[in-house]
């Protein structure tokens, strides 16, 4: 049988079916892409990097499973204190904890679990409860528990200070209230990995819910196109009441079933098999428009560690930005847009471009789920005092398309209770579609930028020209859109 290592624990612990399918049929995952889960490792390891110069002089086991336990026991017996990567594996157990240092006025090891999140997480307690009793069984007495987690609230001046970067916290108390749950839960993963099929939901029950869970067709198989568990905001207990009772979609929701208005909407759509169109309610907010229309996306990258100065963890730094133009009811449109391709804070260059492109005398800028391009602009205006007033009148400016369908004014059960533009935009406007771009969504877009810049020069230039198709499409969505909305509202 194999090792249930942490990582095969702790994927059982969010599911069953999580830990057989990654072992088994990794395929059926509904997992980060390549690039995403690449992004992942670089960041942690260097969030490992950082969290090391707090415990200076380690040694580094860079041997795995058996080799890397037998490592970890020749360096403590020749009297290494600090160790990094350091193995334990006993009773089919395997940890490796991230940082473990000795002790010497209790004679026990402590642990540091270092996390690249900014804040201890529920399941991290369960990350060194497990490691805590795989150390102890190999025979290391444990003593103190820590998570070491990155500072939000730190601002990169000159060069990284480890100490401000990453916050230390014991967590021992927490990971030790629950030694009871992991020590019982542990011969249950174990079977798991005994089974030569995959459990079943009545063998291994699990807590998923349809959006959060890692196999969705396999914790809800058999499910029909657009189930009641896609009613937006519907608990887990009502669309288990429903499933149970044979009425699967939306469209067989009995009239008299409690739900709320949104998902009454819903549900009615699919009765009719039609949208729900508020037409007053969208001829009101096209009213509100000024000329000229400017529609707006930014591209963005992010980092855990900053990379710039006056740069906070995971600042947003908008490296790209799309704009469509419509001067007047009657002009034609007009694109602009603007891509760094320099790495660097990039910051600087963007509003210099969006000052050329973007009036400050009027005009309404028109985003979707605007809270991001505004997230974005305070950032800008918080590194760039000089450009504050102008990033923040455009704020002042910005209209949300999305709440034409969020504030229920559009309602479509083909949205699957969703009010992202992948959603929405091919219900609505079916002729335009992200499938045959190489770049379908914003967080390849953000990983595929900054990798550009370990290519080759043609390669690049490949990766720049499928960027500006991506982001251009981003807004020429939303002119679309609001063409339909205007056509509604006549």
């Amino acid at each position: 049988m194999p090792l249930l290592t942490k990582s095969r624990f702790m994927r059982y612990l969010q599911c069953p079916r999580y830990l057989w399918l990654g072992d088994h049929n990794e395929a059926e995952l509904n997992l980060s892409s390549d690039l995403e889960q690449e992004r992942m490792a670089e960041e942690g390891e260097e969030v490992e990097v950082w969290a090391r110069k707090l415990f200076p002089k380690g040694e580094r086991i860079v041997s795995f499973h058996e080799a890397g336990a037998r490592d970890t026991k020749n360096a403590i017996e020749k009297g290494t204190k600090v160790l990094y990567q350091a193995t334990a594996i006993a009773d089919g157990l395997l940890a490796m904890a991230d940082i473990l240092v000795f002790n010497p006025e209790k004679n026990v090891w402590d642990i540091f679990e270092v996390k690249g999140s900014t804040e201890v997480k529920p399941l991290h307690l369960y990350d060194v409860c497990f490691q805590r009793l795989a150390y102890e069984k190999a025979g290391y007495p444990v003593g103190t528990l820590f998570i070491v987690h990155i500072n939000r609230d730190y601002v990169r001046e000159g060069g990284i200070d480890p100490k401000g970067l990453l916050l230390v916290e014991d967590v021992t108390e927490g990971a030790f209230a629950l030694t009871d749950e992991v020590e019982a839960h542990i011969p249950k993963a174990k079977r798991v990995l005994e089974l030569t099929r995959e459990p079943t939901i009545k063998e291994f029950p699990c807590s998923c819910t349809f959006k959060n869970s890692p196999c969705p067709a396999h914790c809800f198989p058999g499910l029909p196109e657009y189930p009641v568990y896609e009613l937006r905001g519907i608990s887990m207990k009502k669309a288990t009441e429903l499933a149970k009772g044979g009425m699967c979609t939306a469209s067989d929701v009995p009239d008299d079933f409690p739900l709320s208005d949104v998902q009454l909407h819903q549900v009615l759509s699919a009765k009719r098999n039609e949208p729900i169109i508020d037409r007053p309610a969208i001829r009101e907010i096209l009213g509100s428009f000024t000329y000229p229309l400017y529609f707006f996306d930014y591209e963005t990258f992010s980092s855990i560690v900053p990379p710039f100065d006056g740069f906070r963890p995971n600042e947003t730094m908008p490296f790209q930005y799309s704009l469509h133009i419509l001067a007047s009811p009657d002009s034609e449109v007009e694109h602009r847009e603007f891509l760094a391709q320099e790495y660097g804070n990039t910051m600087p260059a963007v509003v210099s471009a969006l000052r050329r492109d973007i009036r400050e005398d009027g005009g309404t800028v028109i985003a979707w789920n605007k809270g991001f391009e505004i997230g974005c602009n305070e950032g800008m205006a918080r590194i760039l005092p000089e450009h504050a007033a102008f990033l923040l009148s455009v704020n002042g400016r910005i209209f949300d398309l999305m709440e034409v369908f969020s504030k229920q004014h559009y309602i479509d059960y083909r949205f699957r209770g969703s009010y992202s533009l992948k959603k929405v935009l091919p219900v609505v406007v079916p002729h335009l579609s992200y499938k045959e771009l190489d770049v379908q969504e914003g967080m390849t877009a953000s990983l595929i930028w900054k990798k550009s810049f370990d290519m080759t020069a043609d390669e690049r230039e490949q990766i720049f020209r499928n960027l500006l198709k991506y982001c251009n499409l981003d807004t020429l969505a939303m002119v679309e859109i609001w063409r339909l909305l205007v056509n509604i509202a006549k």
